[in-house]
């Protein structure tokens, strides 16, 4: 098993553990490795560029939110969302593992879409070239929440469809947009957004994978865990602002549209709707339009998930400088 050690509200692999759950104090790679990352992370190069991944969302952002001791009632949505989960990008194979298992137990076993299977991963061939966020719960023990994937165009063959072009390939309206048109490193899909079913247990909710109520987008947040479906939406788009995506498609449940169009989440219907797991339509969101028509409710919690997932690829990076080349600073962070 890996030792997993929280840095910045982030999981960041240190080394292995034993079976009592304590790392080895023997497993000088282990020390060593931890030892490298606290001096590398207490470089003020890096320090810098970690603040200015907040700074960018000031004032809004919040570095550790489950430490404010306020009343569940009286904090701000993204206060709210940090006290209970963190979201961050699947940048290792574990974390991929991970995702698929959310899915699994989603897709195939509670709503049965897709088949049960033995190694309990839901995975289609979409996922080769796709990237993943991933939420779960904030405090031990960490369980895993919720998940959303971004599926870019295929490196290899750049013109073949995303999926929403191969299901509603006869009800896009291409007047409105032709997907075939766009340039294809600049377009993506979010898809395969779960949520496990312990965090949707409000009535009528089961049998969606992903839920909103009108309670999420009024103007108190509902006391329930707060926001998730926002978190993951909001991840899927971090993921595309790094990858210089600018068109987002997404095939969505009338109702989830509605509720994020109250939120001031713009979200443009381009197709009739289709018969897809339930009924769904074919929508698409401008990167670049999203935050500035977004509800001051909601932003805070924009604020929250992209510096949450700023932080974790800097840490994933550093890591990976501290096992290749031990504590010398790239020359981007230096800079």
């Amino acid at each position: 098993m890996l030792f997993w050690r929280e840095w910045l509200g982030q999981r960041v692999v240190i080394g292995p553990q034993n079976q009592a759950g304590k790392i080895n104090a023997s497993d000088g790679e282990s020390q060593g490795n931890f030892s490298r990352l606290l001096t590398f992370c207490s470089g003020p190069g890096l320090q810098k560029t970690l603040a200015s991944s907040y700074t960018l969302f000031e004032p809004l952002a919040s570095f550790s939110c489950a430490k404010n001791m306020k009343s569940s009632s009286s904090l701000l949505p993204n206060e709210r969302f940090g006290q209970y989960f963190r979201v961050a990008p699947a940048l290792d194979q574990r974390s991929v593992d991970e995702v698929y298992f959310i899915r699994h137990d989603v897709y195939a076993r509670e709503l049965g879409y897709e088949p049960v299977r033995p190694d309990q991963r839901e995975t289609d061939r979409y996922d080769r070239h796709a990237l993943h966020c991933i939420v779960r719960t904030h405090g031990e023990p960490v369980r895993p929440v919720g998940c959303a994937r971004l599926v870019l165009a295929d490196p290899s063959a750049p013109d073949s469809p995303l999926p929403f072009e191969v299901v509603c390939k006869d009800t896009l309206d291409r007047s409105i947009i032709d997907p075939a048109a766009l340039p294809r490193h600049q377009i993506a899909e979010v898809s395969r957004l779960a949520v496990m079913g312990e965090f949707r247990r409000r009535k009528g909710e089961l049998d969606r994978p992903v839920t909103l109520s009108d309670q999420d987008s009024g103007g108190r947040p509902a006391a329930r865990f707060p926001n998730i479906p926002f978190s993951l939406y909001f991840g899927a788009v971090a993921l595309a602002q790094r990858q210089g995506i600018e068109y987002l498609f997404t095939l969505t449940e009338p109702r989830l549209a509605r509720h994020f169009s109250r939120c001031g989440v713009k979200i443009q219907v381009i197709g009739a709707p289709i018969e897809h797991r339930g009924q769904r339509v074919p929508s698409l969101m401008r990167v670049s339009e999203m935050y500035s028509s977004l509800r001051s409710i909601i932003r805070p919690i924009w604020h929250e998930v992209h510096a949450q997932i700023n932080t974790a690829h800097m840490l994933h990076d550093a890591m990976e400088q501290v096992r290749t080349e031990g504590v010398e600073q790239p020359a981007a962070i230096r800079a």
